[in-house]
């Protein structure tokens, strides 16, 4: 597809050596307000609500998990990454927006 758009030119393709992605610098302070489960009564699921609430991104979506490349090159590793932690956090926001 590169190829057809004309990102790549010939025999040669889209240089990713200067894309550098670190989780934590990126995630650690952003923050979305989702609704979460506050569980009442363990034995009446009848009193279980779900409440907005302003949740930490790199917490809730990450598990407080660092990603950093192993390489410290950076690249398309680097950018792989950055684009599925960034379809992590758009599903999660998604799937517990409030509404």
């Amino acid at each position: 597809m590169n190829s057809i758009l004309g990102i790549n030119s010939g025999t040669t393709y889209y240089d990713f050596s200067d894309y550098q992605y670190d989780r934590t610098a990126t995630w650690s302070d952003a923050t979305a307000t989702v609704l979460v489960l506050d569980a009442g009564d363990p034995d009446d699921p009848a009193d279980d609500v779900y409440r907005p609430t302003l949740v930490n991104l790199y917490d809730a979506v990450f598990g407080g998990t660092s990603w950093t490349d192993p390489t410290s090159d950076g690249g398309a590793d680097d950018f792989a990454v950055a684009a599925n932690d960034y379809l992590q956090v758009i599903e999660f926001v998604h799937d517990n927006e409030v509404r």
